[in-house]
């Protein structure tokens, strides 16, 4: 997985994440799933895309947006 090009990531994908793409929140999650617990569909946005929006008075880049939206 390339930091510099994902911005959104579903929770199925996250086992193959890295803590610092993604959080270690998000990670918990694939522990609860690989535990059996019940863990419903989502997504994650990246550590990325998280770091922009803080410099970018908390908005959401332009190209994660569109993505969320998708």
């Amino acid at each position: 997985m390339d930091a510099g090009t994902l911005s959104l990531l579903s929770l199925a994908e996250l086992a193959s994440a890295r803590p610092e793409l993604v959080g270690g929140k998000a990670l918990g999650f694939t522990v609860l799933r690989a535990a059996g617990l019940p863990v419903p569909d989502g997504f994650v946005l990246t550590t990325a895309v998280h770091r922009a929006a803080l410099r970018d008075s908390g908005r959401v880049p332009p190209a994660a947006a569109a993505e969320v939206a998708r």
